[in-house]
């Protein structure tokens, strides 16, 4: 079991910071991963709609 704050030597201290943070890191390099991956969804959806309206305008312009 883990001694509370106050009671843990220097040493005990700086291995919970360590742990911690590597932790953190972990999570916060997931996170960015997860950023980028919908940043590339939603160009691949906005260049598609950008595709469809361009596409529509052109059928509407030819037609009359």
């Amino acid at each position: 079991m883990e001694k509370p704050i106050n009671e843990q030597n220097d040493h005990d201290l700086l291995i919970s910071i360590c742990i911690s943070l590597r932790e953190l890191e972990k999570q916060f390099n997931n996170h960015l991963h997860h950023h980028w991956a919908v940043t590339i969804v939603a160009l691949a959806a906005g260049l598609a709609g950008i595709f469809n309206l361009t596409v529509g305008i052109l059928l509407i312009v030819l037609k009359s």
